[in-house]
């Protein structure tokens, strides 16, 4: 088995990373809505957040080092957007974009 490039890892960490966030900033829209607690969501908007755009720095770096077309680029972007669509996304990065 091939090993990866340290870009690829990196984003496919950030991707499980932001998906998991998506679920903490959910329940911690819960806590501000039902309990009425609104510090949950300022702390948990801003990690998530981070996340995103270390995400989106990460997408950039794959599709300069490893040549991605703009396409794969635009749909690894788009996933950002979207919950757990970094998830979804994970299944494009193919194995052969190995060191």
């Amino acid at each position: 088995m091939k090993k990866q490039h340290p870009v690829i890892s990196r984003l496919r960490f950030l991707g499980y990373a932001e998906a998991f966030s998506w679920v903490v900033l959910i329940v911690a829209m819960c806590f501000k809505y039902i309990w009425h607690l609104p510090a949950m969501v300022t702390y948990t908007g801003w990690f998530h957040g981070v996340l995103f755009l270390l995400y989106g720095v990460h997408l950039v770096l794959a599709q300069q080092l490893l040549r991605w077309t703009f396409s794969k680029l635009l749909l690894g972007g788009v996933s950002a957007f979207l919950p757990f669509g970094t998830l979804w996304f994970d299944k494009y990065i193919t194995p052969s974009e190995a060191v």
